[in-house]
């Protein structure tokens, strides 16, 4: 069997991951699906976190104020993934 297309098209995957990633990074922007290490690399550390743990899993409200717009953003992350937010 030939794994040459495979790998080919698996490291042009990875290689567009990472483009999109660094690109979300460089603008400060986030987006649903982010791991909370992922918005951590883009907004710093929140400022606080309210965690629940239940058998469903971990989810989590992380706190962040942004200085540029004085006002305070509530990320939502479902198992260490982002999954909403609001102003």
């Amino acid at each position: 069997m030939n794994l040459k297309p495979l790998l080919l098209s698996t490291i042009l995957l990875l290689a567009i991951t990472t483009i999109t990633s660094c690109h979300v990074i460089d603008t400060r922007s986030i987006r649903l699906g982010m791991s909370a290490k992922q918005v951590i690399e883009v907004w710093g550390v929140p400022r606080h976190i309210n965690s629940t743990t239940g058998s469903w899993g971990i989810h989590e409200q992380a706190i962040w104020f942004s200085l540029q717009t004085g006002k305070e953003y509530y990320l939502y992350f479902e198992n260490g993934i982002l999954t909403s937010w609001q102003e």
